[in-house]
């Protein structure tokens, strides 16, 4: 059973940085496929 317990945070912890890497790529993704006149505009 304390192995268990010692699974729960260590696969939250491990969703949580699966999640930031996602998010990552995501944000990166949509940055790289906007125009840069809206980012910098005249």
């Amino acid at each position: 059973i304390y192995g268990l317990l010692g699974v729960i945070p260590a696969f939250l912890i491990w969703l949580v940085i699966v999640w930031s890497v996602v998010l990552l790529g995501a944000e990166v993704a949509y940055s790289v496929q906007r125009p840069w006149d809206e980012v910098l505009p005249p």
